[in-house]
């Protein structure tokens, strides 16, 4: 059979973005490559990572490993919080529908949502064509942008932002079957397309590979790094360093155990409009290590020499509902985690004992979690076999992607 995935510009492409470790839908496409069948990739070829252009034209890529691309040329954007990265997710969706019909139609369409001018551009594709098209929910725009709006200024941005919100009901509403990483998000998605649940509309967690052998030579940083935290408590964030995450608690309370000397440690892995910010606030406190932005290996180092694993995100109604990417991460590597979410995650957290629940914006509460898991090394312990047990049985990408692809196989046959 013969699989589309069309997508906004977000993650890394197999076979072309090199040393990148590969997600959701990367990891998805190759058990469908396995299974023998076809995959074509729709996105553009902008890279949102790194806010440059791939090859700066269309562009149709057939990869070693059975990928196949097309990479339609982007308008681009500097700032993920823009009006310039509508426009260009407006133009990925007009050239997708202009492009797509002079190609031999899929068995299946794949959309993951965001971006809904994309979802929404794949959806009407597959109506017209009697295609049945699968709505992956992700993210729930435009609500998560909503969010980012100043309260007062929200029922402004939710007027700005009715299209999308036109755009999210027409997609799942049109859909075969909706799916996402949460119950909760299949709910919604449900509740968008004015209908109950159906026995079609599954969840796949963001699922990752078990964390591999980090024995090769580490980087240079990391190595400078592993020998001043040794015989300390490591902990480490790997993430977008955005508006999304409530940085400032985390901050004082390094700084909080730094004058108290205590032997805390943080490892603070990504990049984001907000980096140069945080570190700024940060640049007294010393037991705080800022790697910048690195590869798949430089993400397993950091995991390898962690105790625990940091989710200090805001709990907007986006992230309350969902189960971010890295708690798959965390999990992969062992980690307990250190919870600033409500809802899903904390959720999780508490059913199944692998990590400790804060406020997010609360200092106390953060020092409070650390020191519990700190000085009880059995309770750790007993945790991080909780972290491994539940990753295996629910985040592992070889048994996720394997059912998800299942799941496309039959809604294939099954047709629109």
């Amino acid at each position: 059979m013969n699989f589309w995935f069309v997508s906004q510009t977000a993650e890394p492409l197999p076979g072309i973005d090199k040393g990148q470790r590969i997600m959701r839908l990367g990891l998805l496409g190759q058990q469908l490559i396995n299974l023998g069948h076809q995959v074509t990739w729709w996105t553009s070829e902008f890279k949102h990572s790194t806010k440059t252009h791939r090859y700066g034209a269309h562009k149709s890529v057939d990869t070693s490993s059975g990928w196949q691309f097309e990479l339609i040329k982007g308008l681009g954007y500097r700032n993920n919080f823009s009006y310039r990265r509508v426009q260009h997710n407006r133009d990925l969706a007009k050239k997708f529908a202009r492009f797509a019909r002079d190609k031999p139609s899929p068995d299946l369409i794949l959309a993951p949502l965001p971006a809904p001018e994309v979802t929404a551009a794949a959806s009407h594709f597959g109506v017209e064509n009697r295609i049945p098209v699968v709505v992956d929910i992700r993210d729930l725009w435009p609500q998560a942008i909503i969010e980012l709006f100043p309260k007062i200024l929200q029922p402004v941005g939710r007027m700005l932002l009715s299209g999308m919100e036109k755009q999210v009901r027409y997609s799942c509403r049109k859909a075969s079957s909706i799916v996402a990483m949460s119950s909760e998000f299949v709910e919604w998605g449900a509740m968008k397309a004015a209908r109950n649940r159906r026995d079609t509309d599954r969840v796949f967690r963001h699922a990752y590979t078990s964390t591999e052998n980090t024995t090769q030579i580490k980087s240079k940083y990391l190595s400078e790094v592993q020998k001043k935290i040794c015989g300390h408590f490591v902990i480490v964030f790997i993430g977008t360093h955005g508006a999304s995450v409530d940085a400032d608690p985390v901050i004082h309370c390094a700084r909080r155990f730094e004058l108290n000397q205590s032997p805390i440690a943080w490892i603070m892995v990504g990049d984001g409009p907000s980096h140069h910010q945080w570190r700024e606030k940060a640049k007294d406190i010393k037991s705080m290590y800022w790697t910048g932005r690195v590869g798949k290996q430089g993400i397993q180092e950091a995991l390898s020499m962690a105790d625990v694993g940091l989710v200090p995100y805001k709990t907007t109604e986006n992230l309350r509902l969902g189960v971010p990417n890295k708690i798959g991460e965390y999990l992969s590597a062992g980690l307990p985690l250190l919870n600033g979410l409500a809802g899903s995650v904390a959720n999780l957290v508490e059913q199944h004992k692998v990590g400790v629940n804060y406020h997010h914006s609360s200092v106390e509460n953060l020092e409070q979690a650390i020191y519990e898991l700190k000085q009880n090394p059995i309770r750790k312990k007993s945790m991080q076999v909780s972290a491994e047990r539940l990753f295996y049985e629910q985040f592992e990408a070889g048994r996720v992607y394997k059912e998800f692809a299942h799941h496309l196989e039959k809604m294939a046959r099954c047709g629109a």
